[in-house]
C-alpha cells in the first residue's frame, strides 16, 4: 500500500477536486451526514470553528495498491482506510474516502478534517 499525504487549508476546493474523479457521487466510505461536496464543506467549517486558529485545516490522503496484484474488495479498501487513519492520528476524525479508477488502476482519495487532530 501507498501512502501520499498533503494539508492544506480549503476544504471545499479539495472535496470537490476528490469527488469530481470518483467512481461514484457519494463518498465510498465517511463518517459525516454531508453526501456531497457543499453538505461535506459545511460540517468541516463547523468543526473549523472549533480550532480557529489551527494553520492546516484539512488533509488528503491517496491510498493506493500494487497494480500488478488483485484489486482489493470494499471491506479490504475499508480495513487500509482504517489503518491509514489510525497511521495518522485522524482516527477519530471527520473523513470521506471516494474511489478513483485511473487507467484500470484503483485508488482510494481520503478527506479528513484536521481541525481535530495536528497532522503534521
Amino acid at each position: 500500500m501507498i501512502l501520499k499525504l498533503k494539508t492544506g487549508k480549503s476544504a471545499g476546493g479539495l472535496l470537490e477536486y476528490i469527488s469530481a474523479g470518483a467512481n461514484q457521487d457519494t463518498p465510498l466510505f465517511t463518517n459525516m451526514a454531508g453526501r456531497n461536496p457543499r453538505t461535506l464543506t459545511r460540517e468541516v467549517a463547523a468543526l473549523r470553528s472549533l480550532r480557529p486558529r489551527l494553520g492546516k485545516a484539512c488533509a488528503h490522503l491517496v491510498l493506493s495498491h500494487d497494480p500488478a496484484q488483485r484489486e482489493l474488495t470494499v471491506d479490504e479498501w475499508r480495513d487500509a482506510l482504517n489503518i491509514a487513519l489510525k497511521a495518522h492520528g485522524a482516527q477519530n476524525t471527520a473523513y470521506a474516502a471516494y474511489m478513483h479508477t485511473d487507467k484500470a488502476h484503483q485508488h482510494l482519495h481520503v478527506f479528513f478534517c484536521a481541525s481535530i487532530v495536528q497532522v503534521l
